[in-house]
This record gives C-alpha cells, sequence and structure tokens, in this order.
C-alpha cells in the first residue's frame, strides 16, 4: 500500500494513505483521455476511499455553501492536472513512500467502517431524493476524519465521534466549507442517526467489508507505478506548455518585425496617396469626384491604422495603471459608444453589482478593450439588438457557467477577481470558431463577426493586465465576452 503525499495547508499531516486499489484506477484515469469514462474510474475509486475522497477535496475542489458535495462532482474535478498535486514527498512513511503492514490493517479497519456507515447514511436520505443521498454518502465516509488524520500522526489528532449535525459540520469545516444547504442538513441528519446505528449494532461485516478489505489490502500490479506516471504526465504537459509559450513569443516577435517593416515601407505610400486625395479634394466641387476622393483617404488610413494595430498586438505598451472605480469607466464606454449605437438602433445598458472592488489597471487600454468587445456585439447584431455590460465581484475559485474559463495567471485568484461581462442577442458563433476569435484577421462573418485587430487588442491588454477573457455562445442566441480581473 502506497501514500498519497499532501501539499496543501488545509491538512495538518505529511500524507494519507491510498488504497491498493485505488491506486491502480488512478493509473486507469491517468491514462484515459475520455472525460466521461474517467469520471466513472475515479468515481469508483473514492468510493471505497474516505483519504482520498479527503485528500481530493483539500487539492482539487473548495465547494461553494450552496452546491452539493458528491462523488461525482468531485470525480469531474479529476483530470490529468492532478498529477501535478500527486507529486510531493511522504516524509514521514519512508523514502518510497510505503506503508507498514499494522498500518495497512488499520487503513482497512477504518475503510469498512467509514463506508458501511456511509452506504447507511445514503440509504436513509434516499427518502428525500438521489442527491440528498448522495451528499450523505459522501459525508459518512468523512465522519471519522478524526480517526483517518490520526493514521501516520496518532498523537496530534483525536478520534473524534460527532454528536450531533453541529459538531460535524464543524468537523468537516476546514475542508468543506460552511455547509448551510437545505440539503447538507438533511444529509447531516441520516449521517448521525446511521452512526448511532452502527454503535448500537456494535463491529458487525456485512456483504460490503470483504469488497473493502480487498480494494485496500489486495496489490494491483499497476498500481506502484501512479506517481512515477503522474510525474511522467506532469513534466509532459510541462514540455507542452512550456513549447506554446516559447512559440506564442515567437510569433508575436516575428509579427512586430513585419509591422515595423511594413509601417516604414507603406505608411510613406499610404501618407502621399491621403496628401493627393486632400490636396485634390480641397478644390474638387463636383459631388461624386468628392465622395470618391473621400473614399480613397479614409481608405489609405484604415490601411495605416491596421499596421499601427498589428505593432499594438505583438508589443503593446506597459499599462500606466491607477486605481479607478470600475462603475465611472463603464459609464464613459457606454457614453462614448452611445452615437454608434443609435445609428444601428440597438440599445446599451450596464449594471455594476454593489461593494465591487476597486481596479488597478489602465484605464484608457481598459477602455479600448472594452470598446472593441462592444463594437464586435454591434457589428454581430446589424441593426437593433441590445448589448447588457455587468460587473460583479467573482468568488474565489469560481468560473463562468460554461466551465471553460482560461487559466488566470498564478496567484489572481488569492485576491479575489472583477469579472466585466458583456453579453449581445445576436447571432452567436459556432463552438469551433471559439478558439479563433481571438486571433487577428480571423473571420466569422458567417457569425456576423468581422476581420481586424479588435478582439485581438482586447485579448492582448488583458492579459498584459494580469486578466483572462473568455467567450460563451450558443448559435443564433447571441455570444458572452467575460474579463476577469484581479481586484487592486
Amino acid at each position: 500500500m502506497r501514500s498519497l503525499p499532501n501539499t496543501s495547508p488545509i491538512l495538518s499531516v505529511d500524507a494519507l494513505p491510498l488504497a491498493a486499489g485505488s491506486a491502480a484506477l488512478l493509473v486507469e484515469a491517468l491514462l484515459t483521455d475520455s472525460a466521461k469514462l474517467r469520471s466513472g474510474v475515479v468515481v469508483r475509486a473514492l468510493r471505497y476511499d474516505p483519504p482520498l475522497v479527503l485528500w481530493a477535496l483539500c487539492h482539487l475542489l473548495r465547494p461553494h455553501a450552496s452546491d452539493p458535495v458528491t462523488l461525482d462532482r468531485l470525480a469531474n474535478d479529476f483530470d490529468h492536472r492532478f498529477a501535478k498535486c500527486l507529486l510531493g514527498s511522504p516524509s514521514t512513511i519512508g523514502s518510497d513512500g510505503e506503508i507498514g503492514t499494522q498500518t495497512q490493517i488499520r487503513s482497512a479497519n477504518l475503510a469498512v467502517e467509514s463506508v458501511q456507515l456511509a452506504q447507511r447514511a445514503g440509504r436513509l436520505a434516499q427518502s428525500e431524493n438521489e442527491a440528498v443521498a448522495q451528499e450523505a454518502y459522501l459525508l459518512g465516509l468523512l465522519h471519522n476524519l478524526g480517526a483517518w488524520l490520526s493514521v501516520f500522526e496518532p498523537a496530534a489528532h483525536e478520534n473524534l465521534r460527532p454528536r450531533s449535525v453541529e459538531e460535524l459540520f464543524s468537523l468537516l469545516r476546514p475542508v468543506l466549507g460552511s455547509l448551510e444547504s437545505p440539503s447538507a442538513r438533511l444529509a447531516g441528519e441520516c449521517v448521525l442517526s446511521a452512526a448511532c446505528e452502527q454503535t448500537d449494532d456494535g463491529q458487525f461485516e456485512d456483504e460490503t467489508a470483504p469488497t473493502v478489505r480487498r480494494h485496500w489490502t489486495v496489490a494491483v500490479g499497476v498500481s506502484e507505478h501512479l506517481l512515477p506516471l503522474a510525474e511522467r504526465l506532469f513534466r509532459l504537459d510541462q514540455l507542452e506548455s512550456d513549447f506554446a509559450m516559447t512559440l506564442e513569443e515567437d510569433k508575436l516577435k516575428a509579427m512586430y518585425k513585419l509591422a515595423a517593416g511594413a509601417g516604414h515601407e507603406i505608411n510613406n505610400p499610404l501618407g502621399s496617396i491621403a496628401g493627393r486625395a486632400q490636396l485634390l479634394l480641397r478644390d474638387e466641387t463636383d459631388p461624386e469626384r468628392r465622395r470618391t476622393l473621400a473614399k480613397i483617404n479614409s481608405q489609405a488610413f484604415r490601411a495605416h491604422e491596421m499596421i499601427a494595430d498589428m505593432m499594438l498586438f505583438a508589443k503593446p505598451p506597459e499599462p500606466r495603471c491607477q486605481l479607478i472605480d470600475v462603475s465611472v469607466l463603464i459609464d464613459e464606454v457606454v457614453a462614448e459608444m452611445q452615437e454608434a449605437t443609435q445609428q444601428r438602433e440597438a440599445e446599451m445598458v450596464s449594471t455594476v453589482e454593489e461593494g465591487v472592488s476597486l481596479l488597478f489597471v489602465d484605464a484608457a487600454q481598459l477602455m479600448v478593450a472594452l470598446r472593441a468587445i462592444c463594437t464586435n456585439s454591434l457589428e454581430a447584431m446589424g441593426h437593433g439588438g441590445r448589448i447588457e455590460i455587468a460587473v460583479r465581484h467573482l468568488a474565489s475559485g469560481e468560473t463562468h457557467p460554461s466551465g471553460e474559463a482560461e487559466s488566470l495567471p498564478k496567484g489572481s485568484l488569492l485576491k479575489g477577481m472583477v469579472e466585466i461581462a458583456v453579453s449581445d442577442n445576436g447571432p452567436g458563433f459556432a463552438r469551433e470558431d471559439r478558439s479563433h476569435l481571438f486571433d487577428p484577421f480571423y473571420s466569422g462573418r458567417e457569425a456576423g463577426r468581422g476581420l481586424g485587430f479588435g478582439l485581438s487588442k482586447c485579448w492582448r491588454i488583458v492579459h498584459n493586465h494580469g486578466g483572462a477573457i473568455d467567450a460563451e455562445s450558443t448559435p443564433g442566441q447571441g455570444a458572452t465576452f467575460r474579463i476577469k480581473l484581479p481586484v487592486a
């Protein structure tokens, strides 16, 4: 039997025991590409392994108080990134991370007790509904939390036996947070009732016990490869990430050189064309010829602006940040976009959540980014339509409903984030367009999205501020662009 290295400050132990059966299933999960199949494999491991549930809660998931805590929800958070969390130094149990026979027997006995309690709690909660039953099962697995924490450090932890729902929730608060939902209360009451039944019956073995013991004690050939496999997968992910970052940096450098060269070689003839057009326009009286000359002049300036946008995207100026009131900035954006909105007979509204923190940003650059998104939405909607700008404070670790939020810079979540969401009721865009929306000159005209550097500039500005931007859409039902920025 091996151990789970603990790198979370939530638990005051260096490691937790890991069942042999769980180790084998985690190897299978690491090698499974399908998220649905991987989740099913992980649920099988979690079902008989309370320490693995505890470890996953501390390292992979911090649920919100209103969300039900279930094995399925935990398993959905397992992906190949959890390989990084598996790496650690199990200093209290030997250099190879193996656990002695006595500890293995004690862990197996604890697992039988925990699983039997969880099953009883789940059956008692079944009369409520399946969601409460699943939550009761997980809480039942963690009922013996004190005993599990004392496996390696008996003197440091008491084998607590909570006698009320309040005591149970107090015991689990470090790993689950505040359990305030009605379903959690029902689940907790079922756990306490199951614990009373188990105490009344005394220690006993049922048909589940042999299965749980095999899960904990029978060595499986592949289980010893869990940590080496996790380490290799982590290194592979790191190499891919480093390669992608280097490739993007090289692309941006090449684009800047191209833009600089183009600016030098093309801006001079563009200036001559625009100058001649303006000179001829000054003395021209024929209306049709005046329109033609004005068109020549405007198109020359458009080409100049595209080169400037290319240089801005490839090498933007460093933000000159200062504290700003985000509500004031949003009002300015809405006011500046008023004329364009009225010309298209559209509507633009904004809402700012009360108590939103100040932002430490370059106000001018952030306004450029927001104007680019709003302009993109106006072009997508054509005539008519509605654009909504909503600002709110994000709870730590929160993602948007699509679940596809882009990774934020390290440390951003520690201070909290502010989200600025710009939504329109235009035609939206297809899922395959999502990965190209922020590419320069990407054409999404089939979805009403135009060419140019507008969204690319927005992406560059947001990332230069240590934030992230993402978009979500259902074709025919509009689109929402979400900017996340760290608070001051």
